[in-house]
């Protein structure tokens, strides 16, 4: 309980800091067809050992249907897919270095079609694809606001 505390805490920190850059990733409105396809094509990668070396936290935001993922590097973060309990996967394009993106959860789709925003699911682990490396996020943290 602490560890959320504390990292919900860190997360709301950053996400009001000045010079921090909030973005949204470019997900066009109407392309949940495309949307559906990719996380079709884009097996869950249950080969690759999970770590912790992205310094990376998420704060899911239910009221909004939101999850916003911060960027503690002083690097960017490349292409990627971000998992949503192993199943529901979104393409984000780049998350900014010392930065917050905010991704829509009605773009994140499973395997066979299924929207995330549809599902009565409690989102208890976020991970990061990038390449051959699969990341935990610290958190989720979830705040209503």
């Amino acid at each position: 309980m602490l560890k959320h505390l504390l990292v919900g805490a860190a997360l709301l920190a950053l996400a009001g800091c000045e010079g921090s850059a909030t973005v949204n990733n470019p997900v066009p409105q109407d392309d949940s067809a495309h949307l559906a396809a990719m996380a079709a094509h884009i097996p869950y990668p249950s080969n690759i050992q999970a770590s912790n070396d992205m310094p990376i936290g998420a704060q899911v935001l239910p009221n909004r249907q939101e999850i916003q993922l911060i960027n503690y590097s002083n690097q960017p973060i490349p292409q990627s897919y971000v998992w949503v309990n192993g199943t529901f996967v979104q393409q984000v394009e780049q998350i900014p270095a010392m930065g917050v993106m905010t991704l829509r959860e009605d773009k994140f789709y499973s395997s066979s079609g299924d929207r995330l925003d549809k599902q009565n699911v409690h989102m208890n682990q976020i991970q990061i694809e990038q390449g051959n490396r699969l990341f935990n996020v610290w958190g989720p943290v979830t705040q209503n606001l």
